[in-house]
């Protein structure tokens, strides 16, 4: 053979295994839809739960009121909270937030909120528990009231909306 018809030969070989390979992806095309499809769906239900605001604060100032109603419901009393925002998530399609609470209530109470953060679908996380008896020494009788600060921590979904400017 001339060197001019192993060249052609070659070339005819390459391009016969590119067209078997491009069939073969047309062919799993399907498949790799369906799976793109069931990624995305799972995608979707797992970011349906999350709080979801326009910045990292708003998304903050949902948990905390999240956590004042489960206060409520729970019977225990806030005297104060306090917010954080990731500042970072400017890059990134979620914001990871906490909240700082402080408050009194009796066992119950207390255990009743735990109970309620963590059961709840906008999957908070109690990360610190400080519990002190601000009057140890009261009398027996006396219905015992604990002093508490919770960390809770959350993480949301930014919902940006992009902006028209007029010219």
């Amino acid at each position: 053979m001339h060197a001019w018809e192993l060249r052609w030969t070659a070339a005819a070989n390459d391009t016969n295994s590119a067209v078997d390979a491009g069939r073969i992806a047309i062919r799993e095309l399907p498949i790799l839809r369906e799976n793109l499809r069931v990624a995305l769906v799972r995608a979707d239900s797992l970011m349906r739960p999350l709080l979801a605001g326009a910045t990292g604060p708003a998304i903050s100032a949902l948990a905390a009121s999240a956590l004042s109603d489960f206060a409520d419901e729970s019977g225990v009393n806030l005297s104060a909270m306090q917010l954080h925002a990731d500042s970072a998530s400017a890059s990134s399609d979620l914001a990871a937030v906490s909240v700082r609470m402080t408050g009194i209530g009796d066992i119950r109470g207390l255990m009743s909120l735990i109970q309620a953060i963590e059961t709840d679908s906008a999957g908070f996380v109690v990360r610190e528990l400080d519990v002190t008896q601000p009057e140890p020494a009261a009398p027996p009788n006396r219905q015992e009231a604990l002093r508490f600060e919770l960390l809770v921590d959350a993480i949301g979904k930014l919902s940006r909306r992009t902006e028209v400017r007029a010219k």
